[in-house]
């Protein structure tokens, strides 16, 4: 499974952008089965990721943010078999 993500910023700074692929659980903290980030100055960030997770069938959702702020965007959560 694969999620993407882009970002963008009025000013051009340093800035870390960055994407998980996490486990829904239920009544537990989600745990992140893979995540990827990038790092530069710009105003624009394109970031993506990739896991097969051994094969699990489950629910997982993607979730971005830029690090240094405390808001995120989550996609909508996906029920799949992934990849073994």
């Amino acid at each position: 499974m694969t999620s993407s993500s882009t970002g963008s910023c009025g000013t051009s700074e340093t800035r870390s952008f960055r994407i998980e692929i996490k486990h829904d659980l239920t009544l537990r903290p989600d745990p992140v089965t893979a995540a990827n980030e990038q790092r530069r100055t710009s105003t624009t960030y394109s970031v993506s990721v990739s896991t097969c997770d051994h094969g699990v069938t489950a629910s997982y959702y993607g979730r971005s943010f830029f690090t240094s702020s405390p808001t995120y965007h989550d996609s909508a959560h996906h029920y799949l078999h992934t990849c073994s």
